[in-house]
């Protein structure tokens, strides 16, 4: 990704958007697919967005999601690395998802 923090203008942000969504969906759809729908959505994104200050929290219920599908118990280091999180982060995501579909599960049980 580019180094979005030497550009004030934003544009290495949605560059950096455009690259990850084009990444995602390439194996998918086909890279020319791909490149079209990313620069649509990158568009779009600038569009909502444009001219506002957005924070994107790295503990996000959208970031949690991905974490939990990826772990496998044995690649902490590699979420840690990829998500830039701390291992016992990691974990608590991962015991509070288990704990929440526990709990969701028990519910199902009469009188709950």
């Amino acid at each position: 990704m580019s180094d979005r923090r030497n550009d004030p203008s934003g544009d290495a942000v949605l560059a950096s958007l455009h690259a990850a969504v084009t990444a995602r969906m390439a194996d998918t759809v086909g890279d020319q697919a791909a490149d079209d729908m990313a620069d649509a959505i990158v568009a779009q994104l600038a569009y909502e967005f444009g001219g506002q200050q957005v924070y994107f929290p790295l503990r996000s219920a959208y970031i949690s999601r991905l974490i939990v599908a990826q772990y496998t118990g044995d690649n902490i280091a590699e979420l840690v690395a990829r998500f830039r999180l701390s291992r016992s982060t990691i974990y608590n995501i991962v015991q509070r998802a288990r704990a929440e579909k526990k709990q969701r599960e028990q519910c199902r049980l009469p009188g709950c």
